[in-house]
């Protein structure tokens, strides 16, 4: 099964794939034009990242074009308007029609400004603490009750990234795990290749550089997004600690 582009390579969309393949969807994933065609996948992948966005249940599933322009004119209205992610009529056709790459190319600029969104967000909440640290130590001056006593500096320390990219130069010297199953977890990567080339069919030496390259994706993008979690909720524990710091004090 193609999901791809033919223009394209199909290596060029597994960090694509692989990134709505760890997103839990309603319905089994197969093909990526028809699974993303009546606008129900799309809204879920938005609601996984940010669930006030997006009201699941403006979106019922849909066979008939009309329908599937009509879910598709929902999200675009309610949802893709507020990350500056518009679709125009043409593109919502051509979507609707299954018109291979369209969906993909969709979906990469989704996947921009909901990272974009979500790092925006976060900075809005850390200034709007460090705002009221920096007002109550003009107030008390002698106090240090907010100092981190590491010195941590959590701002260089915690770089905003977009947690799928990695530097061309660390692919090739990076050693991962080899996870089990790939085509099994990761269904949209196995459909761009061609199931039988990831579950065993083909030239022996083609099937193991495909699915070589299929692991060392899927395990980079693994450990990165390992490393961001952790990073995410060592950030979110000083942030929660410096807020109730600030209540305690009258200031929230």
């Amino acid at each position: 099964m193609s999901t791809s582009d033919p223009a394209a390579p199909a290596s060029d969309y597994d960090e694509l794939y692989a990134w709505i393949d760890e997103i839990p969807l309603s319905r089994p994933k197969k093909n990526i034009q028809r699974d993303f065609s009546d606008g129900v996948a799309a809204a879920e992948v938005i609601a996984h990242f940010l669930p006030k966005f997006v009201d699941l249940h403006n979106y019922p599933p849909a066979n008939g074009s009309a329908q599937k322009i009509y879910n598709w004119n929902t999200l675009n209205q309610k949802v893709l308007r507020k990350l500056n992610c518009h679709l125009s009529d043409t593109a919502i056709e051509a979507i609707v029609n299954k018109q291979p790459g369209r969906i993909e190319e969709f979906l990469g600029e989704l996947r921009t400004k909901i990272n974009g969104h979500i790092i925006e967000r976060r900075r809005s909440r850390e200034h709007s603490v460090h705002s009221r640290l920096s007002m109550y130590a003009l107030a008390h001056p002698s106090e240090h009750a907010f100092d981190d006593p590491s010195g941590f500096n959590y701002q260089q320390q915690y770089p905003y990234m977009n947690p799928a990219l990695v530097p061309p130069s660390h692919r090739g010297s990076m050693q991962y795990p080899v996870p089990p199953g790939v085509g099994a977890a990761y269904p949209f990567i196995a459909a761009a290749h061609g199931e039988s080339g990831v579950a065993g069919g083909g030239g022996a030496g083609g099937t193991r550089e495909l699915t070589a390259e299929l692991q060392e994706t899927v395990g980079i993008l693994q450990v990165k997004a390992r490393k961001l979690e952790e990073l995410l909720a060592l950030k979110d524990a000083r942030i929660d600690e410096l807020e109730l710091r600030l209540k305690s004090h009258g200031l929230l």
